[in-house]
């Protein structure tokens, strides 16, 4: 599974896309809590390597969601594009929904076969 989290080709299932997103959150509010455990340390050095690992957290986990973003848009048949609507404050709500809920286009689109008979 984890492999796939660094691709945008492709599509991805309501099931795989909600326990990879799940299992994303996990590792990052992990990560979170042992780097604010760090940067609430007096020493400077623990404090910088808490902070930078905080912020290296914060975009790695971005980055891998937004693949898996893509990729359920994918088997919706939409374009990876609209990815960029979650960022429309009130659409946000709609399309989180949309990802997690509708089925995907059945049998093969023009981003792949069909994962979940695939």
């Amino acid at each position: 599974m984890m492999p796939k989290w660094f691709n945008a080709r492709g599509r991805i299932s309501r099931r795989e896309y909600f326990f990879s997103s799940v299992a994303v959150y996990l590792l990052t509010f992990g990560w979170f809590y042992v780097g604010g455990l760090m940067s609430a340390n007096d020493d400077t050095a623990i404090k910088t390597t808490g902070m930078l690992l905080f912020v290296t957290t914060l975009v790695a986990g971005g980055i891998v969601n937004a693949f898996l973003v893509v990729r359920r848009l994918h088997d919706l048949g939409k374009p990876g594009r609209h990815a960029w609507l979650l960022f429309v404050p009130m659409y946000s709500i709609y399309l989180s929904l949309v990802l997690l809920f509708a089925k995907g286009v059945s049998g093969q689109n023009q981003y792949g076969p069909d994962p979940v008979v695939a």
